[in-house]
């Protein structure tokens, strides 16, 4: 029930305007943790993890890996991935948790 009120919360925040993974990518980052797992299972794992928080989309790409979070066409978490196994979190608003399955996954 709290989740189902945060995720409501986090969707009202954002419901002004539609936020991009462009947008997210220009806050400050959360948090970064290392991994030496290859960056499409550490992607792969954290979007099975964190899927409360949205609709999760993953992007490969040379340089890594990006996973986005979305809900009702908002982005509220992306997870870059690099290439070298940083871990970059950024969120559109601070109530979203990432950090426990975050840790589980890297």
């Amino acid at each position: 029930m709290i989740r189902l009120a945060l995720i409501a919360t986090a969707a009202l925040l954002t419901s002004c305007a539609t936020t991009t993974a462009r947008d997210v990518r220009t806050k400050d980052v959360a948090e970064t943790f290392h991994s030496t797992k290859p960056p499409a299972q550490v992607a792969q794992c954290l979007a099975e993890s964190l899927s409360r928080w949205g609709s999760p989309s993953i992007y490969p790409s040379d340089a890594g890996t990006s996973v986005s979070f979305t809900t009702n066409n908002n982005v509220l978490l992306l997870i870059d991935i690099s290439a070298g196994g940083d871990v970059t979190v950024r969120r559109a608003v601070g109530i979203v948790s990432y950090r426990r399955a975050t840790l589980t996954c890297v």
